[in-house]
């Protein structure tokens, strides 16, 4: 928790930082550690030393879309990182780290990230899907009929997510390969 604490504080407070777009990005991450660290934990850890569940349903309802909202976030997140290093190394001669982004558009990506992670676990609120708790995984789930489609669901999105994180890193690797290979070559032959 520290860690996140010391990420949003660091960025937060430096306008030159707020001006890149992965500190952005760098920034929602630590936010969202930061949520996980002091909710969903702090609801675990109650839960695993009070059981059985002692805070009603419709805590037991914000818990599981804590549980839910928290983790796509993240997802989200990781993945436009990704997406933002790639197009740094496509575009190696023309992107420029000093080069100040639309702070705007920057903004308006963060709250679209929180919104869209909120969208998708709206069916979670209180008398949409039935949460109950579950002592071994000290959290409340969903256990309606429509569980199994809102799990498939946000399955899917979560694999579309994943992907595009895991192709965007071979992306990244290669091209950072393929420049430390450029930049050895170019080194022998100044020896």
């Amino acid at each position: 928790m520290f860690t996140n604490i010391l990420i949003i504080s660091t960025i937060s407070s430096s306008l030159t930082l707020r001006r890149l777009s992965y500190n952005q990005i760098l920034l929602q991450l630590g936010i969202t550690g930061f949520l996980e660290s002091s909710l969903n934990m702090t609801l675990s850890m109650a839960y695993l030393f009070l059981q059985p569940w002692q805070f009603g349903s419709a805590m037991c309802s914000v818990n599981a879309m804590l549980m839910d909202m928290i983790p796509t976030a993240t997802t989200i997140c990781l993945a436009l990182l990704t997406h933002d290093r790639t197009n740094a190394l496509k575009r190696l001669n023309v992107y420029q780290k000093t080069k100040p982004t639309n702070i705007t558009k920057w903004k308006l990506a963060c709250v679209g990230i929180w919104l869209l992670s909120f969208i998708l676990s709206l069916p979670l609120l209180p008398n949409l899907i039935t949460c109950w708790p579950f002592p071994y995984r000290y959290s409340c789930s969903p256990v309606h009929e429509l569980a199994f489609v809102y799990g498939g669901s946000t399955l899917a999105i979560f694999l579309i997510l994943w992907i595009s994180f895991f192709l965007h890193s071979i992306v990244i690797y290669r091209n950072g390969y393929i420049i430390t290979w450029i930049l050895y070559r170019n080194f022998m032959f100044y020896i």
